[in-house]
């Protein structure tokens, strides 16, 4: 029997000697326990399915958890708390970044799978006004995700002070629709 594996919400479980019909029948309890969708093409082979669920919902739960990150930034005791809020802050802002893009293209009924794609599809429906804004929230998530020191952290800390109006305003126009 091969070995088969899936990453569930950060957790990488190996399944070894397990027929395919036993995969599928986890797979289908995954699915019902999480409502979430594993792709199909992860079933019965080795491959890593990841449960995501993408929705109105859980975009407005993480924009209210990054106002909550800023929030207690300005409440910071000395620096060692200031540095753990401000990351607080930047990893939330990278999530909420990558929701927005992945729950318009959901709303929106695209096949786009790169956010500076869905970004221009986002302004052609009128969700968004100001694309350059939001090329500039893609690349300081980017630059955050990929390279991290002072500067950068500074640079993102300011990018997702921006992205909070500009998320709230995305979410009404989600909802509208």
């Amino acid at each position: 029997m091969e070995e088969l594996s899936c990453q569930v919400f950060g957790s990488k479980v190996i399944l070894n000697g397990i027929s395919k019909i036993e995969w599928r029948n986890i797979w289908f309890k995954l699915r019902s326990r999480w409502g979430a969708i594993i792709p199909k093409r992860f079933m019965g082979r080795k491959g890593r399915g990841r449960v995501a669920v993408i929705s109105i919902e859980e975009y407005e739960k993480s924009l209210l958890a990054l106002d909550e990150a800023f929030a207690r930034l300005d409440t910071r005791k000395d620096e060692i708390d200031y540095r753990i809020n401000r990351d607080a802050c930047i990893q939330r802002f990278e999530f909420c970044v990558a929701l927005a893009w992945k729950t318009s293209v959901r709303v929106l009924g695209l096949n786009a799978t790169a956010p500076k794609v869905a970004i221009r599809e986002m302004a052609r429906a009128g969700l968004i006004s100001d694309i350059q804004k939001w090329f500039e929230f893609i690349d300081a998530r980017n630059r955050s995700s990929h390279t991290y020191d002072e500067g950068v952290a500074i640079e993102v800390l300011s990018a997702a002070k921006k992205f909070s109006s500009e998320g709230w305003t995305l979410m009404k126009g989600l909802k509208a629709r």
